[in-house]
Protein backbone atom coordinates (compact mmCIF):
# COMPACT_ATOMS: atom_id res chain seq x y z
CA UNK A 1 0.00 0.00 0.00
CA UNK A 2 1.19 3.31 -1.00
CA UNK A 3 1.82 5.36 1.99
CA UNK A 4 1.50 9.54 1.77
CA UNK A 5 3.62 11.52 4.61
CA UNK A 6 2.51 13.83 6.38
CA UNK A 7 4.89 16.97 8.09
CA UNK A 8 5.05 19.84 9.29
CA UNK A 9 7.08 22.76 7.23
CA UNK A 10 7.39 26.01 9.10
CA UNK A 11 4.14 27.54 8.19
CA UNK A 12 2.75 24.48 6.11
CA UNK A 13 1.34 21.30 6.32
CA UNK A 14 3.16 18.98 3.70
CA UNK A 15 2.37 15.72 2.21
CA UNK A 16 4.97 13.17 0.22
CA UNK A 17 4.18 10.49 -1.45
CA UNK A 18 7.58 8.60 -2.61
CA UNK A 19 6.94 6.99 -5.69
CA UNK A 20 8.84 6.63 -9.02
CA UNK A 21 8.20 10.45 -9.62
CA UNK A 22 7.07 11.83 -6.03
CA UNK A 23 4.14 13.50 -5.31
CA UNK A 24 4.70 16.75 -3.11
CA UNK A 25 2.05 18.74 -2.05
CA UNK A 26 1.59 21.45 0.70
CA UNK A 27 -0.93 23.96 2.64
CA UNK A 28 -1.37 26.15 4.76
CA UNK A 29 -1.72 25.24 8.51
CA UNK A 30 -4.90 26.94 8.95
CA UNK A 31 -5.98 24.31 6.23
CA UNK A 32 -4.85 21.59 7.43
CA UNK A 33 -8.45 19.70 7.94
CA UNK A 34 -8.69 20.56 4.11
CA UNK A 35 -5.32 19.17 2.85
CA UNK A 36 -6.13 15.97 4.62
CA UNK A 37 -9.80 15.84 3.13
CA UNK A 38 -8.62 16.37 -0.23
CA UNK A 39 -5.57 14.12 -0.25
CA UNK A 40 -8.22 11.04 0.97
CA UNK A 41 -10.37 12.07 -2.16
CA UNK A 42 -7.54 12.39 -4.82
CA UNK A 43 -5.56 9.33 -3.55
CA UNK A 44 -8.09 7.03 -2.23
CA UNK A 45 -5.99 3.88 -2.15
CA UNK A 46 -3.37 5.85 -0.13
CA UNK A 47 -2.18 5.27 3.73
CA UNK A 48 -1.68 8.56 5.54
CA UNK A 49 0.85 8.72 8.21
CA UNK A 50 2.31 11.61 10.57
CA UNK A 51 5.91 11.61 10.45
CA UNK A 52 9.33 13.84 11.85
CA UNK A 53 11.49 13.25 8.95
CA UNK A 54 13.58 15.83 8.21
CA UNK A 55 14.43 14.66 4.96
CA UNK A 56 11.08 14.72 3.79
CA UNK A 57 10.15 17.95 5.47
CA UNK A 58 13.16 20.10 3.31
CA UNK A 59 11.72 18.40 0.26
CA UNK A 60 8.23 20.25 0.94
CA UNK A 61 10.06 23.54 1.91
CA UNK A 62 12.26 23.23 -1.06
CA UNK A 63 9.03 22.79 -2.90
CA UNK A 64 7.79 25.44 -1.32
CA UNK A 65 10.42 27.53 -2.05
CA UNK A 66 10.25 26.55 -5.96
CA UNK A 67 6.43 27.37 -6.12
CA UNK A 68 7.08 30.89 -4.14
CA UNK A 69 9.29 31.89 -6.56
CA UNK A 70 7.53 30.91 -9.84
CA UNK A 71 4.93 33.15 -8.56
CA UNK A 72 6.56 35.97 -8.50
Amino acid sequence: MKEFFIVHAGDYVGAYLNTKYPVISYAPQEQFCDFILSLRETFPDCKLRCVVDKSITQKVINNIKITKSLER
